[in-house]
């Protein structure tokens, strides 16, 4: 699987490499002024974006073995070790980390292959001039984070407090409540190519990664994973 395929943030990241230009002819291109950085942040699906709403509508690759889905199967009860709920701590632990991931913290990042920019990577598109900016790169830090606020409410709302719900959102909407699939990948057909798009949990493992979260997922998708029968 080419490296450009696997360098991925979130799923807008993929299909925006996908629908660009080869990894040969990039190459070839004068260096860019900003580094290659994930594509659209908080807010997914990116409403501009065709490729996103065709691979939302497919349906998931089947699974190779036989799963154990819980009867009320909708999110794990969070541990009470780590903020929950709708907090201002979860909020910015959410917003922090999702930004780790997206753009490594840039607020002037500009992606090359599609419109996302700033720290959460906003395409200008799901952006919709916020504070009266074209572009997310375009607003001071204050804003750009606001807007990211705004959003994480309103997904926690969402999904009940359940930040690996949030996170998951973030990447494919389409599998937010469904964790038992968060493991297995999912294949995006591309005229002739089938392009590998990876599991979930990949994504979410990378958010997670060095905060309060990141000792618990594995407790949470316990719930979820297939148990061997006797």
């Amino acid at each position: 699987m080419p490296d450009y395929i696997e360098q991925y943030a979130s799923l807008d990241n993929l299909l925006g490499y996908a629908g660009g230009t080869s990894p040969a002819a990039r190459a070839a291109d004068p260096p860019a002024t900003q580094p290659r950085l994930p594509l659209p942040g908080i807010g997914a699906p990116m409403q501009d974006q065709a490729m996103y709403g065709a691979f939302n509508a497919a349906r998931p690759q089947p699974v190779q073995y036989p799963r154990v889905v819980p009867a009320e199967a909708t999110v794990a009860p969070m541990p009470r070790a780590v903020p929950t709920g709708n907090s201002g701590e979860q909020v910015g632990l959410l917003r922090d980390a999702l930004k780790r991931v997206e753009s490594g913290g840039n607020y002037q990042a500009k992606n090359p292959v599609t419109s996302a920019s700033g720290a959460y990577q906003y395409t200008n598109g799901t952006w919709g001039g916020y504070g009266g900016y074209a572009q997310a790169r375009y607003a001071p830090q204050h804003i750009q984070d606001a807007r990211a606020n705004e959003d994480l409410v309103l997904s926690l709302r969402k999904f009940n407090g359940d930040p690996f719900a949030v996170i998951a959102n973030h990447m494919l909407p389409k599998q937010a409540k469904q964790p038992w699939l968060w493991t297995q990948p999912s294949f995006l057909k591309q005229g002739n190519k089938t392009i590998r798009i990876p599991p979930v949990i990949d994504y979410v493992r990378k958010v997670v990664k060095g905060t309060p979260y990141e000792n618990e997922l594995n407790a949470y998708m316990a719930a979820y994973l297939p148990r061997e029968r006797g």
